[in-house]
């Protein structure tokens, strides 16, 4: 179920395929009002996970791009991340069930990381 009023979409989610709200990204909220009316019913294609992967598979051996919505699913969170969401924002977010599952999926920035060594080195100086 889409709301574009209020810039948030509904989704069966997890494993127990319970109902979610999820926000919706401005442009995107843009994108789609423009396209208005949408169709009733899906506002994507795909009726399976199985099928999502077969079209993204199809258009990565067109491109020459390695690409799955796991990856997408890191790169989201290390995003967030680097933004400086806490990890309870990227839990909800993504809807991660634990802190222990988002940290899999954020990967540390190496120069954020050596930033924040930089810091406790010269606290200790002091």
């Amino acid at each position: 179920m889409l709301d574009l009023a209020n810039r948030r979409f509904r989704q069966k989610t997890g494993k127990i395929k319970t109902w979610k709200w999820f926000a919706l990204h401005p442009e995107v909220t843009k994108i789609l009002a423009d396209r208005a009316p949408l169709p009733a019913g899906r506002l994507l294609r795909w009726g399976s996970l199985q099928s999502v992967y077969h079209h993204i598979k199809k258009l990565c051996r067109r491109t020459g791009i390695a690409f799955t919505p796991h990856m997408g699913r890191h790169s989201f969170a290390t995003w967030l991340r680097e933004e400086g969401a806490d990890l309870r924002l990227i839990m909800e977010a993504g809807d991660w069930r634990s802190v222990k599952s988002v940290v899999r999926y954020a990967d540390a920035n190496l120069d954020h990381v050596r930033a924040a060594l930089a810091k406790i080195g010269k606290r200790n100086s002091k």
